[in-house]
């Protein structure tokens, strides 16, 4: 299945992620729009999942495997061995991740069975830090 995401107002970075989606394989398998400013897609490729949203006007990624996505940054963060602090990286910063260090992460994920919790408890502490509270754990 070809998205059918309007791109026109999106961020050279979105596209450039889509075409990198596209020439890897990844297919969509569920999408939304509303208008350009509010839309939805997931795109999988094998195990992966890549989740591409705008909100009013502001672009979003979530990434994973099997399923369960994190924002890019918490991926880094759990690669590089930091703690997310501040503001989240833009959506630049979340694609070049994605397309140069992703496939890194994966194997080194793949290799430790409690990597996804590890990952999760790092946007976790970033919410409790940030907000003031924990998030709730996803039902499952």
């Amino acid at each position: 299945m070809i998205s059918v995401l309007d791109l026109r107002s999106a961020p050279g970075a979105i596209d450039r992620l889509v075409k990198w989606l596209t020439d890897r394989g990844f297919t969509v398998m569920e999408e939304r729009a509303s208008d350009p400013n509010n839309q939805y897609a997931v795109f999988m490729g094998g195990d992966r999942t890549v989740k591409v949203t705008v909100t009013r006007g502001e672009w979003s990624l979530g990434i994973g495997i099997s399923g369960r996505t994190f924002h890019p940054e918490q991926w880094e963060a759990w690669l590089d061995g930091y703690p997310l602090a501040g503001d989240l990286a833009n959506i630049e910063q979340q694609v070049e991740f994605i397309t140069q260090r992703w496939d890194t992460a994966v194997e080194r994920l793949r290799e430790n069975p409690g990597a996804e919790e590890e990952i999760a408890a790092i946007g976790d502490d970033w919410v409790e830090r940030r907000f003031g509270f924990r998030p709730p754990k996803p039902a499952g």
